[in-house]
């Protein structure tokens, strides 16, 4: 059993687009949105999956669909443009496609790092190095 979802390790199941946990289908709302692949063919039908925890977590400010005779229509906050994962937001913003630790100040990494840094950045630190023959 997983700790945080309580499914059987190796059960069947799907997991949720937000926060990647395993959940029986039962605990899943699936996108039904079909407009996508019928105004662009190339695009394909959303696969996309939310649990309830997330909806509500996430404020998505939507109604639990399930149970819920409109549940044929619900679109999930990610076809809806809503979404804030770390996918989604990757997506809609290019500039994050790297991972942000990468643009901080060198200083603050780790000492193996900052010293990396030096030494690919002072030519005389490498210039002495190489003359002492301690790399």
């Amino acid at each position: 059993m997983t700790p945080k979802t309580k499914v059987p390790v190796g059960a069947g199941g799907s997991s949720c687009h937000q926060c990647k946990n395993r959940r029986e289908a039962n605990q899943l709302n699936f996108c039904r949105n079909r407009i996508r692949s019928e105004t662009n063919p190339k695009r394909k039908i959303c696969r996309k999956k939310f649990c309830d925890h997330c909806l509500v977590k996430f404020r998505y400010n939507q109604v639990v669909p399930r149970g819920n005779k409109d549940m044929a229509d619900w679109e999930c906050p990610s076809c809806l443009g809503i979404c804030v994962c770390a996918a989604c937001k990757r997506k809609a913003d290019p500039s994050l496609q790297f991972r942000p630790e990468m643009n901080k100040d060198p200083q603050e990494y780790t000492v193996t790092m900052s010293f990396a840094h030096k030494l690919l950045t002072d030519p005389t630190l490498i210039s002495h190095a190489q003359s002492s023959n301690t790399l």
